[in-house]
């Protein structure tokens, strides 16, 4: 089976991922601009001032992410377990709330931004996971079975203790 008949067939297995990512990416795009341009003019709320469009921003950057990561076809690297969504939560905060003030004059730090960067990044990856398909897809299939309709990715198998060679 050649490289590029895994790609296509992961890339059609993997369409509700996609979908679900354009969905976030969509949801964010219209609550910062509903934010920015309707709600911030009427009401002097905190929240919606100064965290409502962070909470969205970890969900719009791993949304983003894992698009460019499908159009590569490089599907190992999909930010949706939780110690990658984690690290890169942890660089983002790192990156936005502890880089970006020492270089950007207007930036100021705010350790709560990171709390809701967090809190919006768990969010993703519980809708992710209570949305995931229940199908045959490359996150579920178990160790072993590999057939021609199906790609097999070992990085994403539930098992990883068990030894792929040794199944019968």
């Amino acid at each position: 089976m050649g490289t590029h008949y895994r790609v296509w067939n992961n890339r059609r297995r993997c369409s509700y991922c996609v979908a679900l990512d354009a969905l976030f990416i969509a949801v964010a795009v219209v609550v910062y601009c509903t934010n920015t341009w309707l709600l911030k003019p009427l009401t002097c709320n905190a929240f919606v001032h100064g965290y409502l469009n962070d909470l969205f921003a970890m969900p719009f950057i791993i949304s983003y992410s894992n698009l460019l990561i499908w159009l590569s076809g490089r599907f190992e690297f999909r930010l949706i377990t939780t110690t990658r969504i984690a690290l890169f939560t942890i660089l983002c905060c790192i990156a936005w709330e502890g880089i970006a003030p020492l270089v950007v004059p207007n930036a100021c730090s705010d350790m709560f931004d990171c709390l809701i960067y967090s809190v919006g990044a768990f969010a993703y990856f519980t809708i992710v996971r209570l949305t995931r398909s229940t199908g045959a897809t490359y996150e579920n299939q178990p160790r072993g079975e590999k057939t021609e309709s199906f790609a097999y990715i070992p990085f994403f198998t539930e098992n990883r203790n068990s030894n792929p060679s040794a199944a019968a």
